[in-house]
């Protein structure tokens, strides 16, 4: 399993780096991703944590993300 969820998590941040390359009338688009994490507990089952609300700081995202 987690070689799947590598993967999708992958696929996702290469997604996320074609929009930043983006133009639009000649203006890079302004990106905010959330930073979550999915916990994987007896209870509350199954929830997702917000770890930083919506940001445009990628590094923050990638720091919180590939962890």
């Amino acid at each position: 399993m987690d070689g799947l969820i590598e993967q999708a998590k992958s696929r996702l941040w290469n997604i996320v780096n074609t929009l930043t390359t983006l133009k639009y009338n000649g203006k890079a688009p302004q990106i905010e991703l959330p930073c979550t994490n999915t916990e994987m507990t007896e209870f509350p089952k199954n929830y997702i944590r917000k770890v930083a609300p919506l940001t445009q700081d990628l590094d923050l995202i990638t720091e919180n993300y590939f962890l």
